[in-house]
């Protein structure tokens, strides 16, 4: 059988290694020159950075850890305790927001506190069903003080959509909750499984996240780099791309919105449900500098307007000596957008979060030696109200014409590199 996978971010490059180690003849297509997709770094004088923010391999299952680290070597890769803070009224507090509660100011610390605790009482003793939306949900969970403060103003930067208009499939494994009697210790200073310095992560030593690519890649054959496939048609049981190359099978990695316009003869009401799903791209400013830090600091989160454009910071010389050449440091801010919301212009945004990050303390401006941008328009996945039932409809068409998909982009799921490993082995498990 002749397989063909289309795309060449981690989602394509770990299925067709783990299609070729099974014995298929894959083919793997990416219109860049490179492989990564949303986890490339590049290099910059001496800098190297991942081009659509900071990434960590992070996993619960030791099966997935094992896996990668047999195949890169597990001393490639730096351990590191996340140091996670939220900038807050002029302070960096811990992450998350209801662990880091004591380094308040007192009144909104009882605030909040209050709040979490009568959310947690309302939920066992009241049972008033589960929220419907987003935002009944964070207020559901969190209560008014937390909610008000951070998560609210938090996820409607992030997510660009109005929070009543997303829907609550996708939160349980990304906006965690901590037990009361957690939030509460941590409250008044106790160390506990709320605080994130003990989630371990791990960044590859040398080469930026890219190095995670790179050995999943290596070896592999049938590589077309520099090859967008901008023609998929079915055919007497078979597939044939840009109307040369014949294979029995196709797997698709690539963003729906762009699969969908290159299968011939698509019908208008699978384009036009298309549009319906929404999906924000993501944007980051680079910044090197010409001194280290002086905090340990993993990442921090920017919630509310007045912190400027970006949502997250991350601090990847504190990842790795490597990302930054000695004496100096490096960071990235990301951006999440809806098109045509930011700044035409690469020197436009650049300026403009540079001087947030310095209102913000995070930077002086004057130690700055580099910078750089990217924008990617596909980044994340948005749950509206009506996700399922949308893709419900192009899931239809799609299987209609025997056309797998797999990945993030491709399943229009919000799925992490851990996610995308263990999906990857079910799907080879499930078609192949």
């Amino acid at each position: 059988m002749k397989l063909a996978v289309i795309g060449g971010g981690f989602s394509g490059v770990m299925l067709t290694r783990l299609l070729q180690e099974k014995g298929y003849e894959c083919h793997l297509y990416e219109k860049e020159s490179s492989l990564g997709g949303l986890c490339r770094s590049k290099r910059i004088k001496n800098f190297i950075y991942d081009l659509s923010g900071g990434h960590m391999l992070y996993s619960k299952n030791e099966k997935t850890l094992e896996y990668i680290f047999n195949l890169t070597g597990k001393e490639n890769w730096n351990k590191i305790s996340c140091n996670a803070r939220i900038y807050f009224e002029g302070d960096y507090i811990r992450y998350p927001f209801e662990a880091g509660l004591i380094d308040l100011p007192k009144e909104l610390h009882y605030e909040c506190l209050l709040g979490y605790i009568n959310a947690s009482y309302e939920r066992k003793y009241y049972h008033r069903g589960d929220p419907k939306n987003f935002y009944d949900w964070l207020l559901y969970m969190f209560g008014k003080g937390i909610s008000s403060h951070f998560m609210i103003p938090f996820n409607q930067k992030k997510w660009n959509y109005n929070l009543k208009h997303i829907n609550t499939d996708w939160v349980e494994d990304r906006v965690p909750s901590i037990p009361v009697e957690e939030v509460i210790k941590a409250s008044i200073g106790i160390h506990t499984s709320a605080c994130t310095d003990k989630l371990v992560l791990y960044y590859p030593e040398k080469g930026g996240f890219q190095f995670l690519i790179e050995k999943t890649a290596s070896n592999l054959k049938d590589i077309h780099l520099s090859t967008p496939v901008n023609d998929l048609k079915r055919q007497k049981n078979k597939w044939i791309i840009n109307d040369t190359e014949v294979y029995d099978d196709i797997i698709s990695t690539v963003p729906l919105r762009e699969l969908i316009h290159i299968i011939k003869n698509t019908p208008p009401f699978v384009t036009s449900t298309l549009e319906s799903l929404w999906y924000n791209g993501v944007a980051t400013v680079f910044v090197g500098l010409n001194k280290p830090f002086e905090h340990n600091y993993s990442w921090v989160y920017l919630p509310h307007k007045e912190n400027g454009l970006c949502d997250t910071v991350t601090f990847l010389s504190n990842f790795s000596q490597y990302n930054a050449p000695a004496g100096a440091g490096s960071l990235v801010a990301e951006i999440t957008y809806k098109a045509k919301t930011l700044p035409e212009k690469s020197e436009t945004l650049v300026n403009t979060v540079l001087s947030s990050l310095e209102t913000c303390k995070i930077i002086d401006k004057k130690d700055v030696i580099v910078t750089d941008s990217y924008f990617s328009p596909y980044g994340y996945p948005v749950y509206g109200l009506k996700y399922n039932e949308f893709k419900q409809i192009i899931n239809n068409y799609l299987n209609e014409v025997r056309l797998k998909r797999f990945g993030r982009l491709a399943t229009h799921s919000y799925y992490n590199v851990d996610t995308i490993i263990e999906k990857a082995f079910e799907f080879v498990e499930q078609w192949y």
